[in-house]
């Protein structure tokens, strides 16, 4: 859509570090950028980098629909999110499609809590919907990738209690993210000492 000026799209997101990554691209190219998030870390890592926070904690469903919604529609006149980038999957796609603009974007590369979707291909057809369903790039995008992130620093803010995990606590790392207590978007362990 090249007659779209980049303020005009609003770029939301769930999911974790690789939703992350893409807001930020969105914001670097001048678009409007929201993340959903339910920690005060991440909240505060989101304001800290230009993107609209939208908290997702301590809502039940019908009261985070409500503020989600008219966080959208007040950002956008009313037309709804441009791209939803929804790495989550099943859980959140009745309101992914709610929130979303007519012409509007589904993009997709992970479905951490549910691969399987209630579509409705007539309604979709008729808002002109787009899903884009991808798992990232072939090699030669990858190594593009990058270099572009090494050009533009573009690496994961750390926090300053951040803790690195050693090779051997790899386990309880994985039980801590499977338990949702880790705060940072992109742990970190280490694989040589």
């Amino acid at each position: 859509m090249g007659h779209t000026k980049p303020q005009d799209v609003f770029v939301c997101a769930w999911g974790g570090g690789v939703s992350l990554a893409e807001v930020t691209l969105a914001r670097w190219m001048g678009c409007q950028a929201a993340m959903v998030a339910s920690t005060p870390e991440r909240l505060a890592l989101l304001q800290q980098l230009g993107i609209i926070p939208i908290d997702r904690h301590g809502l039940d469903n019908i009261a985070f629909e409500e503020k989600l919604l008219d966080l959208v529609y007040t950002h956008t006149a009313g037309k709804g999110v441009s791209i939803f980038i929804d790495n989550i999957g099943a859980p959140v796609y009745k309101l992914t499609v709610k929130a979303l603009a007519r012409q509007g974007v589904i993009a997709t590369s992970g479905w951490k809590h549910g691969a399987i979707l209630p579509i409705s291909r007539a309604m979709e057809c008729i808002n002109r919907h787009l899903y884009v369903h991808t798992h990232y790039a072939c090699y030669t995008e990858g190594l593009e990738a990058v270099a572009f992130a090494q050009q533009q620093q573009w690496m994961p803010p750390l926090a300053a209690n951040e803790k690195i995990y050693t090779w051997e606590e790899i386990p309880s790392l994985v039980e801590e993210y499977a338990a949702g207590r880790l705060a940072t978007y992109f742990p970190i362990f280490s694989v040589n000492s």
